[in-house]
């Protein structure tokens, strides 16, 4: 674009345009900011803040839209799968928690150095599942793992799992 200022301006070429309500700034900005807020995982607050004036425009995006195309992909295609990561973020959006549970299992198959972590994983997708006695077996095993490893996961992993234990009851 070969514009200077705002003397040959056409909204037509606009990428964005957005209809927000300024709010009063508590602290008065003495230079103009651009900042983020209110980040979550799917929201955010964009903000435009000069003197007393704070601009706020709300930004939503579809994470579980947007990734489980994503994991069905890599799940679909050859080489190494994502298993922990996909379980864990089926687990998270509460969705195919049975397949959340069959891809833990494989990662568990996977990788039998990091077990304690796995199990513990195993035991929170079999909790969200109604699955106490599934949830609590996977949490004792991970406990039993964690107390062989010597590193400051041990005490960890053991607090970790004796919530899940707990939050069965």
């Amino acid at each position: 674009m070969h514009q200077w200022g705002a003397y040959t301006y056409d909204q037509k070429n606009d990428v964005l345009r957005v209809t927000s309500k300024p709010t009063v700034h508590t602290e008065p900005a003495e230079t103009f900011t651009i900042g983020f807020g209110d980040l979550t995982e799917e929201s955010a607050t964009f903000y435009l803040v000069w003197d007393r004036v704070r601009v706020p425009v709300p930004i939503t995006v579809d994470v579980v839209g947007t990734i489980v195309p994503q994991i069905k992909a890599a799940m679909g295609g050859t080489g190494r799968k994502p298993y922990l990561n996909s379980a864990l973020f089926y687990l998270d959006h509460n969705l195919d928690l049975k397949q959340a549970a069959d891809w833990i299992d494989a990662a568990i198959a996977e990788k039998p150095d990091e077990l304690f972590f796995y199990y513990y994983q195993k035991a929170r997708v079999l909790a969200a599942m109604g699955d106490k006695a599934g949830a609590e077996a996977a949490a004792r095993q991970s406990m039993d793992l964690a107390s062989k490893d010597t590193t400051p996961a041990n005490g960890e992993y053991q607090r970790l799992n004796e919530a899940v234990i707990a939050g069965l009851k």
